[in-house]
């Protein structure tokens, strides 16, 4: 799955000890890639006997709460401009 996504995904692996790790893949192996995490000063390396089932990174709640108040804000613009229009 990893190689299908090739560098530079952000992806959520879980390792088969439980720890979690966040980051940009930034190489593929044979039998292993290295994540590039914010929280780690250095790549890690992992084996892919290493990990549970891969996830994608997805949409994060902080991109999800922006597009909702531009669409929120938009709305709020749109009914102040009909408002003002329909008023005089």
């Amino acid at each position: 799955m990893v190689a299908s996504w090739g560098t530079g995904k952000t992806i959520r692996v879980t390792m088969a000890d439980g720890r979690k790790l966040r980051g940009k893949i930034q190489t593929i192996g044979t039998e292993d890639f290295t994540l590039v995490s914010k929280s780690q000063s250095e790549p890690v390396k992992i084996a892919f006997a290493d990990v549970q089932p891969v996830e994608g990174g997805g949409t994060t709640t902080g991109t999800w709460l922006s597009i909702l108040g531009s669409i929120v804000g938009g709305v709020i613009v749109l009914g102040v401009l009909w408002g003002r229009a329909t008023s005089g």
